[in-house]
């Protein structure tokens, strides 16, 4: 008998861009996440794209 069974997976995805500005690097950075290649994963993104943080190449933090 053939079964299914689903495992949920947590990560996180870092995205590093070149920008001028936040607004500009949340973009860029939305951009790449919904081109990127997750795998055999499915339903990647159902419930929407959350901002986890921004860092900038000196390791400054930035609220989202």
């Amino acid at each position: 008998m053939k079964y299914y069974v689903d495992f949920i997976v947590t990560g996180r995805y870092t995205a590093e861009v070149e920008a001028d500005s936040i607004e500009e690097a949340k973009e860029l950075a939305k951009h790449k996440w919904e081109n990127a290649d997750f795998g055999e994963l499915e339903d990647v993104g159902e419930y929407g794209c959350e901002y986890g943080t921004i860092e900038d190449e000196n390791g400054n933090l930035f609220d989202c």
